[in-house]
């Protein structure tokens, strides 16, 4: 009575017993005679895999193979002013990853640098929607929507803003501390906005 039970392994959901095969590494069942047996002689996929040496040569690549390290580059080259460059490799981290909010978040602050601050706003909003965390993606969502005419949606971002550093619930994008503002830069910076004492 009360509540049904999953049945438990080598149990049946009638009750009835049933055979639960064992699995190991050799295939179906390592038993000698048996079909997709191993012989004593064949190495395991433990033992396969750690004779395997790890060639550090096999793993250098010409461009940044993984999510982070292409973002980390494309923040690079932003902060070396190759703008079209930084985008290239944006465009391609957010056509691999477009769940990515730091991808999101720089592709704005591309935009923002080119005066297209309704793109801008729509990917600082993307990124927000990702990771709400993102204090400093926040800040640059305020700033846009001030200068677009938006006071009152500015100043409910600010305030957030500030809520989170105080709280503790906020988050950076490390791999952009170049471009971004830290802690007391936004701090600073949301207080002037709304005529606050820094």
């Amino acid at each position: 009575e009360g509540s049904p039970r999953r049945p438990e392994a080598g149990a049946a959901a009638d009750g009835a017993s049933v055979a639960v095969p064992e699995r190991r590494l050799g295939g179906p069942s390592a038993e000698a005679g048996m079909p997709g047996a191993r012989s004593e002689a064949e190495p395991t996929l433990a033992a396969e895999l750690s004779s395997q040496v790890d060639d550090e040569a096999s793993h250098l690549h010409a461009e940044p193979c993984g999510i982070q390290e292409r973002l980390a580059e494309a923040g690079r080259k932003l902060a070396a002013n190759r703008v079209e460059a930084a985008r290239q490799d944006l465009e391609e981290v957010l056509a691999a990853d477009p769940s990515e909010p730091a991808a999101h978040a720089l592709d704005g602050y591309l935009h923002d640098l080119q005066g297209e601050t309704e793109a801008a706003i729509a990917s600082y909003r993307a990124a927000l929607y990702l990771d709400p965390a993102l204090y400093q993606v926040r800040l640059l969502l305020a700033d846009c929507l001030e200068r677009s005419g938006w006071a009152l949606r500015a100043g409910r971002e600010y305030r957030q803003v500030l809520a989170s550093l105080a709280g503790g619930a906020d988050r950076s994008l490390v791999a952009f501390d170049d471009l971004l503002p830290d802690r007391r830069r936004a701090e600073r910076r949301c207080r002037q906005a709304l005529g606050q004492p820094a």
